[in-house]
């Protein structure tokens, strides 16, 4: 998709938008440029949702959704059969979430990106927040979905260690029992990911990971710690 096409689709989508959503947004800016994150070079931004500075006499809200056509096109580079359009849309809609939520003083949304951002920097063996997944969507009791990985978290105690031995620890999933061999390194928290990951009723399927707090030195969770 051209640069000139990627514009015109973004602000025919954003007209889509209902309007009432888009109260005190100014507008779309697209920009040519990709922009990556600081610390994660291979995570691309795709867009962002710029809050204007405020005035002192100021009552309303206002926000600038900027989209990034650079960081559209990594990601197309990277991916075949990449969906233009559905990332565009739902880019859109993610930051106009965004203008929402803020005006709101909610931070659901701000918590899940901070927790992807998280989940990418494990998975490339950089430093990260070890609870990351709380900040995710809770689903059941110590459930988190995260992007589509959904942890488990579970504790263990000195006294689970020396009750199981060198065997796997069994953990209750969706009505199942699962096995989960206990990884080398045993203190904080460690991930041991599940063969054959999860799916839903409607199909959604994504990885599935056990977050073993290794209780010894640990205080009791919180929500989101």
């Amino acid at each position: 998709m051209t640069f000139e096409h990627f514009s015109r689709r973004a602000r025919e989508l954003y007209a889509e938008i209902p309007a009432e959503f888009l109260k005190d947004v100014t507008g779309v800016v697209v920009h040519r440029e990709r922009l990556s994150h600081p610390h994660l070079p291979d995570y691309w931004t795709l867009g962002q949702c710029e809050a204007a500075t405020p005035l002192e006499d100021a009552v309303e809200f206002r926000s600038t959704v900027h989209l990034y056509y650079g960081s559209f096109r990594e990601m197309a580079r990277g991916e075949p059969g990449f969906d233009w359009e559905g990332e565009l849309w739902e880019t859109l809609t993610h930051e106009v979430r965004h203008h929402l939520e803020d005006r709101a003083g909610v931070l659901a949304l701000r918590d899940m990106d901070h927790a992807e951002e998280q989940d990418m920097a494990r998975r490339s063996g950089r430093r990260f927040d070890p609870i990351f997944y709380r900040s995710g969507e809770e689903l059941g009791p110590r459930e988190y979905l995260v992007g589509r990985d959904l942890f488990l978290e579970v504790d263990v105690s000195s006294r689970d260690l020396r009750r199981i031995g060198p065997g796997p620890l069994r953990v209750r999933f969706g009505g199942e029992e699962l096995e989960v061999a206990l990884p080398g390194q045993r203190e904080g928290v460690q991930f041991v990911e599940i063969d054959g990951g999860w799916e839903d009723e409607a199909g959604t399927e994504g990885e599935l990971w056990v977050a073993l707090r290794f209780m010894k030195g640990l205080p009791h969770p919180g929500r989101k710690g």
